[in-house]
């Protein structure tokens, strides 16, 4: 497969990857196959990357240039032993109710990126990237990313490598928050404001490298349908489990949901066919954040069949075959 020839220097590609727990078994396959079939790495494809959550973790992976099939193991054999079950004393007793210990996680980030830090990745790799979280204590963005990105916040910018994804991945109620050593904040995944890290890259890319939309292109990656969520509200029981399963959290899910699809709406809307956007196009019965769904993964398999003569066109030659004038109604 030829590299893509991007001879006009002014245009930036951004690779946007959402949060999704285990879900992102959808994108780690698509990851694999792409390498197997047509030979791409998506490392040599764009200039800069974005990532929450699990999407932080894939993100990573492509960064440090590890082989796809890798990245397909993480998600495939390892992702549900990431949602290691906490005993109900702990769950009760950890900030914010969690009801997974991120143990195996922090095992599986330390074999794969050791103590490398923000600064240490892009020195190595020479490529821009960007990692989402919040600052629970003061309800703000967290953006940690590469240094040559001007106008992040410093505070951020020690972290080691493995405590942004941490940090990035500590979805509530599944996992327990970052804690700043200095400050005692809690650091939570960034899927409370942008699970869809497109726009974040979207204003990085005309703030920082001062592109017009016109100069720009993205490969977006999501995990879940635009209409993928349980808006019944759950029986009353325990009151832990009813602050975790009641209103409350389907609400949260209803909020990010939302949020996910107004990126995808402002995105498509600025961009037009510089964007694509490769994500489930159908609701699969039953499919969670810690486990992955039988189903879900054939759905995975046949999406990818039927959109990797799109996709590869999108990134080997900048051609978006998927795009319509009514491509903005998915998300509206």
């Amino acid at each position: 497969m030829t590299k893509f020839n991007n001879s006009d220097k002014k245009k930036l590609r951004i690779l946007s990857i959402d949060g999704g727990g285990a879900k992102a078994y959808f994108t780690a396959y698509a990851i694999k196959k792409l390498k197997e079939e047509f030979d791409i790495d998506l490392f040599d494809y764009f200039d800069l990357f974005v990532g929450n959550s699990s999407g932080s973790v894939l993100i990573s992976m492509i960064l440090f240039d590890i082989h796809p099939n890798t990245i397909y193991y993480q998600f495939d054999a390892e992702g549900e032993r990431m949602f290691e079950k906490e005993t109900f004393l702990t769950t009760i007793n950890s900030p914010l109710f969690a009801k997974y210990s991120n143990r195996v996680l922090k095992e599986q980030l330390n074999k794969l990126f050791g103590n490398i830090t923000l600064k240490d990745l892009y020195e190595k790799f020479n490529k821009s990237f960007l990692i989402t979280a919040t600052n629970f204590n003061e309800g703000k963005p967290v953006i940690f990313g590469s240094p040559n990105i001007e106008g992040l916040n410093p505070r951020y910018q020690r972290y080691l490598l493995k405590e942004a994804i941490i940090s990035s991945s500590a979805a509530p109620f599944f996992f327990s928050p970052f804690m700043e050593e200095l400050t005692e904040d809690w650091i939570i995944d960034g899927g409370v404001w942008s699970n869809n890290p497109s726009l974040v890259g979207l204003m990085f890319a005309t703030s920082h490298f001062k592109k017009n939309y016109d100069e720009i292109e993205m490969l977006s990656f999501g995990q879940s349908f635009v209409e993928d969520a349980n808006f019944k509200p759950a029986k009353r029981s325990h009151v832990l489990r009813n602050f975790q399963s009641n209103e409350f959290s389907i609400l949260y899910s209803a909020s990010m949901l939302s949020q996910m699809n107004f990126y995808s709406l402002f995105t498509v809307k600025t961009l037009g066919e510089r964007y694509f956007r490769y994500s489930p196009e159908k609701e699969i019965k039953d499919v969670r954040l810690d486990e992955i769904n039988p189903d879900f993964k054939e759905y995975a398999h046949e999406y990818y069949e039927k959109n990797k003569k799109a996709l590869v066109a999108f990134i080997t030659e900048g051609k978006n075959q998927k795009y319509d004038k009514n491509s903005e109604k998915r998300y509206n």
